[in-house]
C-alpha cells in the first residue's frame, strides 16, 4: 500500500510539476512578438497575433481543441513568414495543447518544429522544446529516448546558467531516473534542482517528489521534512500526494495520533480532487454529448448536400437528354424537309422537260437553276455526315497526316458522298451514261471544292491516273457541263 501510494503520488507530482515549472517560465517569457506585429502593421499578422491570443486564453479555460482549432488558423496565416520566433512560439503552444489532449506523437512533431526554427535565434525557447521532446517520451515510457532530449536540454541549459531551465530539466531528469527505480540518481537530480531558485509552487512540488524518493530510499526522516515542505504547497494535488505520503509514513512508525491527523487531511483534499475529477468528467460528457450533436447536424446536412446534388445531377442530365431529343428532332425535321424538298425539285424538273408550251431557253434557264438548287440540297445532307467533318479535316490537315487520315476514313468519306450526292450522280449519269461511278466521284470531289492532293488521297489513284480521267470525262461531257463541274 505505502509504495503504491507513493508511486501515485510521485506520477501526480510530476506531472504537476513539469506542467507548473513550464506554465512558470511561458508566463515569465516576455512576448514582443505581439507588439511588434500591431506595430508594424499588415492586416495578416495582426489577424494571426488574434488568433494566438484567442488561442492562448481558451488553452487558459482548458479548452483545448478550440485552442488548438485558433492557434492553427494563426499558423496558417503565418506560414511563410521570415518571423521564426513567433512560428517557434506558436508550435510550443501546439505542442502543449496536443500534450494536455495525450496526442504525443502530434505534440512531439510541433515541439521539433519549433526546436528547429529557434535553435539559433533563441536558445532558450530552443531547450524548452527539447524538455518538452523528453516529457512526451517519458509519457509513453519511452526512457531511454526521452533520456537522450533531457540531456541534450541539460547540457544547453548548463552552458546558459539559466536557474529556470535547470531547475526544470532536473526535476524531469530526477522524474526518468525514479521511474527506472535508481533512486539514488533520482535524489542526487532533485537535489541539484532544488539548488536553484524556483518559485513557491515549484519548489514546494519538487520537495514533495523529493520526499518519495527519500521514502524509496528508507530515509524516513529525510523524507518527513520534505513532505511537510510538500504540503504547505498552493498546488491540491501536490498537497494531497505529500499528507498521503505522511499518513503512510507515520502509519509504519506506529504513531497513530499524527498518522490519523494526517489522513484527515489527506482524505479533505482527496475528496476535493475527486469532486474536481468528476466535474471534469462531467463537462467532459458534455462536450462529447454537444460534438456528437454536432456531428449529428454536420450527418444530416451532408445528407441533404449529398441529396441535393443527386437531385440537381438527375435534373441536369434530364435537361440534357431534353436537349438532345430536341436537337435531334430538329435535325431530323430539316433532314425530312431537304429530302421532301428534293422530291419536289424532281418532279419539278420532269415537269419543266416535258412542258412543250415553254420557249426552250426559258426551259433552259429552269432547269439549271433546278439542277443548282438540287446540288445544293444534296450539299446540306452530306454536311450533315460524319463523313462531312472528316473530308474537312482532310482538307486542312498537313501532306503527312492526310496520307493517315485518308487511309482511316477514306471508306466512311466516299459512302456518304455517294448517299447524299445520289441524286447529282444520277442526273449526271442519265445525261452522259458512259461516265462510270469514279468519274462520277471524281465529278462531285471537284464541286466540292477538293484540291488534287485530297482528290488523290480519297480516290487513292496516282496522280497520272487522275490527269487520264479528266481528260476521259472531257471527252464523254459537253464543254459547258465540263466547265461547270470542273471550275465551279
Amino acid at each position: 500500500m505505502r509504495h503504491l501510494l507513493s508511486a501515485f503520488s510521485f506520477f501526480l507530482v510530476a506531472s504537476v510539476l513539469c506542467r507548473s515549472c513550464k506554465e512558470e517560465v511561458t508566463s515569465a517569457r516576455p512576448l514582443p512578438v505581439a507588439a511588434d506585429y500591431n506595430r508594424r502593421g499588415g492586416e495578416q499578422e495582426r489577424l494571426a497575433q488574434e488568433y494566438f491570443h484567442w488561442g492562448c486564453a481558451h488553452a487558459e479555460n482548458k479548452e483545448l481543441p478550440k485552442a488548438v482549432d485558433l492557434y492553427l488558423k494563426s499558423l496558417e496565416l503565418m506560414l511563410g513568414s521570415k518571423d521564426s520566433t513567433f512560428l517557434a512560439m506558436l508550435y510550443s503552444r501546439l505542442g502543449d495543447c496536443y500534450n494536455g489532449q495525450k496526442l504525443r506523437p502530434t505534440a512531439r512533431e510541433m515541439y521539433k518544429k519549433g526546436y528547429a526554427l529557434c535553435l539559433s535565434k533563441d536558445s532558450v525557447r530552443a531547450c524548452y522544446a527539447l524538455d518538452n521532446i523528453g516529457d512526451t517520451f517519458l509519457a509513453e515510457s519511452q526512457l531511454d529516448s526521452a533520456l537522450v532530449y533531457y540531456r541534450q536540454a541539460l547540457e544547453m541549459a548548463s552552458a546558459l546558467r539559466h536557474s529556470d531551465l535547470l531547475f526544470t530539466v532536473y526535476s524531469d531528469v530526477a522524474a526518468l531516473y525514479n521511474e527506472q527505480g535508481r533512486y539514488v540518481d533520482a535524489e542526487f537530480y532533485i537535489s541539484k534542482a532544488l539548488s536553484y531558485q524556483s518559485s513557491e509552487k515549484n519548489y514546494t512540488s519538487a520537495c514533495s517528489t523529493k520526499g518519495d524518493i527519500l521514502g524509496d530510499l528508507n530515509q524516513s526522516d529525510s523524507a518527513i521534512y520534505y513532505w511537510k515542505i510538500g504540503a504547505e504547497s498552493s498546488d491540491i494535488y501536490v498537497k494531497a500526494s505529500s499528507y498521503g505520503s505522511l499518513f503512510q509514513e507515520y502509519k509504519k512508525m506506529e504513531s497513530w495520533k499524527k498518522a490519523a491527523l494526517y489522513a484527515d487531511s489527506f482524505l479533505v483534499y482527496y475528496d476535493s480532487i475527486q469532486a474536481m475529477n468528476s466535474r471534469a468528467e462531467l463537462d467532459e460528457l458534455m462536450d462529447n454529448h454537444l460534438v456528437e450533436l454536432h456531428k449529428h447536424e454536420l450527418s444530416v446536412e451532408k445528407n441533404w448536400i449529398v441529396g441535393g446534388l443527386i437531385v440537381a445531377f438527375l435534373i441536369l442530365a434530364a435537361i440534357l437528354v431534353i436537349l438532345y431529343l430536341w436537337f435531334d428532332g430538329c435535325r431530323r425535321k430539316k433532314y425530312v424537309a431537304l429530302q421532301q424538298r428534293l422530291m419536289e425539285n424532281r418532279a419539278e424538273a420532269i415537269f419543266l422537260s416535258e412542258a412543250t408550251e415553254m420557249p426552250s431557253d426559258d426551259r433552259n434557264v429552269e432547269l439549271q437553276k433546278l439542277e443548282e438548287e438540287r446540288f445544293r440540297i444534296c450539299l446540306s445532307l452530306f454536311e450533315a455526315t460524319a463523313g462531312s467533318k472528316k473530308l474537312d479535316e482532310l482538307k486542312k490537315a498537313t501532306p503527312a497526316m492526310q496520307v493517315k487520315m485518308a487511309d482511316i476514313y477514306r471508306a466512311m468519306i466516299v459512302s456518304d458522298i455517294r448517299k447524299s450526292f445520289a441524286n447529282v450522280m444520277g442526273d449526271l449519269k442519265e445525261r452522259y451514261p458512259s461516265l462510270t461511278n469514279d468519274d462520277l466521284l471524281y465529278c462531285v470531289l471537284s464541286l466540292l471544292y477538293c484540291s488534287k492532293d485530297v482528290i488523290l488521297h480519297i480516290t487513292n489513284v496516282s496522280a497520272d491516273a487522275i490527269k487520264v480521267r479528266k481528260n476521259r470525262i472531257k471527252g464523254k461531257v459537253d464543254a459547258e457541263q465540263f466547265f461547270h463541274i470542273f471550275d465551279y
